[in-house]
């Protein structure tokens, strides 16, 4: 992969990343809105943040507005939002908790306005990472290490996309290692290179003369946190499942090691 391509993929990625942490804080924020309004809402649509759940409030903002509604027509929405999977059952559940709801009242319409806005940027959120999902997989298509990456138990699409754009090539890592091997005159890996970049090494914080408990050292950019903990998952699966990688497990347990520090990735 080009390293101007990669460039202009790290950059889509990270605006992307960006894009999902503000829909987490507007999801926030349209939690706070809406459940003193309408506080039996998330009992029927417990993921708001699903497009079935987001169009019953883009419509009806306020127990009021949807008590007005006509069961058809909230019938109809629901079935078009979830794509079918929703419909007549959940619209007349939704009636019946509007008829007992003991929200507060929006006389002047201020609650019932900040949840139509907040909608209406969850939406617009959602179609930009989308978007931008689909520009970044158009950048990254020719990677060489994609594929194997997607190949890799517990490794999803996110995983991929944020390594590829992220990370250098692994031959990079390799070349490190032989440098150092070569001037410092003691055997060095590329994959302990790979696992410090990724920020998933061991680093024992000290202060005078007092040293405290090795903790995952977690360098490297804020971006790849979410690659640190696909890892994670991806190296316990391993052990539970591999013959191979339960045995290197048993052998750093054996050490004393703590599971989470033995299941760690690293170098066996």
């Amino acid at each position: 992969m080009l390293e101007d391509r990669q460039a202009a993929a790290r950059e889509i990625s990270r605006l992307r990343t960006e894009m999902v942490e503000l829909r987490a804080r507007q999801l926030t924020k349209l939690h706070t809105v809406l459940d003193p309004l309408f506080p039996e809402f998330a009992a029927v649509c417990s993921d708001l943040g699903s497009p079935s759940a987001l169009a019953v409030p883009a419509r009806w903002p306020t127990p009021a507005a949807l008590a007005q509604a006509r069961a058809s027509e909230v019938t109809r929405v629901l079935h078009a939002a979830s794509r079918g999977h929703l419909g007549a059952e959940t619209a007349r559940e939704l009636r019946t908790r509007v008829a007992a709801s003991v929200g507060v009242v929006d006389p002047y319409g201020a609650a019932a306005t900040a949840v139509q806005t907040l909608v209406a940027h969850l939406e617009q959120l959602r179609a930009h990472v989308a978007e931008l999902g689909e520009r970044l997989d158009a950048l990254e298509a020719d990677a060489p290490v994609r594929d194997l990456l997607a190949s890799v138990p517990g490794f999803g699409r996110e995983t991929v996309r944020t390594w590829v754009a992220e990370l250098p090539p692994m031959a990079r890592f390799a070349e490190q290692a032989r440098e150092q091997t070569r001037v410092l005159k003691k055997p060095k890996h590329g994959a302990d290179k790979l696992v410090a970049a990724v920020g998933l090494d061991a680093q024992v914080k000290q202060s005078g003369r007092s040293a405290g408990h090795a903790r995952m050292s977690k360098r490297g950019n804020r971006y790849l946190r979410y690659l640190r903990r696909a890892l994670m998952r991806a190296a316990e699966s391993a052990a539970r499942t591999d013959p191979q990688c339960r045995a290197i497990l048993t052998k750093h347990r054996a050490k004393g090691k703590h599971y989470r520090v033995a299941s760690q990735p690293r170098r066996s």
